[in-house]
């Protein structure tokens, strides 16, 4: 019968998680790939009276996966910058962190703890500047990727933390240091062209663009290649990934059959020998004196222990080892043989 030991265990734990996260990279790889495939083969879609008639005369009134560019443009009330009053935008995003060295099992390591976290949206559209009326409304803009991190910094302060000698050391002593606060803020300002790629549809007589069935959704600044070559190199580091977690995946596998291949044979041969030490056997031979198995007591030794070369125990005791160790000295047994009397 197959058992596992402790290499075996650690073998399937290994198998289970490495062929989960090759699934979860192969997964990420797969989907940046096909966001890449999706944004080269988007529809080109310009802005202005003529993607009005251009919707009516499509099936839904909508174009499934497009690219539009334009520029940002309040649809009326717009948001100031806390720190600077002639910055004016549609969104912002501002951030206070506090930054700390913590002691963790000996080691020092960096951490950001945030204390305040601020955003806000305004219904905003895209225009262009050649003509009046051309806007496209933009909705659902928190589920947008590239957008965040192409906000301009409006602000940008660290303060380091001014505490006397003996708070330091205490801290050191507590494992915890304060280093100082980090504020941030972060707009979309008005007048800032971007480019979105998403699902264009007519709603209530107007222009909209959000995110579509089964695809991404993007507002950036980047031109459509920098953004198909940032996400071909997105998924190529998920291919890496993959790639490796497949390599440990598959030597997991490959070692978990040789072992249990290895043991169906070993185990095998070993019935067969067994069975030929208790043919082999006379009576005459099964009634000598201190012939007993070690074990049972009752049969005679009919197995040689290899490599320690004991005579003690019978075929059917050797079936029912518990462990692969020699009843007599312990030693590992790396095989039996039928005893063969004269």
């Amino acid at each position: 019968m197959l058992s596992f030991d402790t290499a075996d265990k650690l073998a399937t734990v290994g198998l289970s998680v490495s062929s989960i996260l090759f699934y979860i990279f192969y997964n990420r790889y797969k989907h940046h790939q096909l966001s890449a495939d999706q944004v080269k083969a988007a529809v080109d879609v310009e802005l202005g009276s003529d993607l009005k008639r251009r919707l009516q005369g499509c099936e839904d009134h909508k174009i499934a996966y497009a690219k539009i560019e334009g520029v940002v443009t309040s649809l009326g009330r717009t948001l100031f910058s806390q720190y600077d009053s002639t910055k004016e935008g549609v969104l912002v995003n501002a951030t206070l962190e506090e930054l700390k060295s913590r002691r963790v099992n000996g080691f020092w390591s960096d951490v950001r703890k945030v204390l305040r976290s601020i955003y806000e949206c305004v219904p905003f559209a895209l225009t262009t500047d050649y003509e009046v009326g051309s806007e496209i409304y933009i909705t659902d803009v928190a589920d947008a990727d590239f957008l965040m991190d192409d906000l301009s910094v409006t602000y940008d302060r660290y303060q380091p933390n001014n505490a006397s000698l003996l708070q330091v050391g205490l801290d050191r002593v507590l494992g915890d240091i304060s280093k100082g606060l980090h504020e941030k803020e972060r707009m979309l300002l008005v007048g800032t062209h971007l480019v979105g790629f998403g699902e264009v549809f007519m709603e209530n007589g107007k222009v909209k663009f959000g995110p579509g069935q089964g695809t991404k959704y993007i507002l950036t600044k980047l031109s459509k290649n920098e953004v198909i070559k940032s996400l071909k190199s997105q998924s190529t580091i998920f291919k890496v990934l993959m790639v490796i977690w497949g390599c440990f995946s598959s030597g997991f596998l490959i070692y978990l059959i040789w072992k249990h291949t290895k043991k169906y044979t070993e185990e095998r041969r070993n019935r067969q020998i067994f069975e030929e030490a208790r043919l082999g056997l006379t009576n005459a031979e099964r009634s000598g004196e201190n012939s007993e198995c070690v074990i049972c007591l009752e049969n005679p030794r009919d197995i040689v222990i290899l490599n320690c070369g004991h005579v003690a125990i019978c075929s059917s005791c050797a079936q029912m080892l518990p462990t692969q160790l020699c009843p007599v000295c312990r030693n590992h047994i790396e095989k039996f043989v039928p005893l063969y009397q004269s």
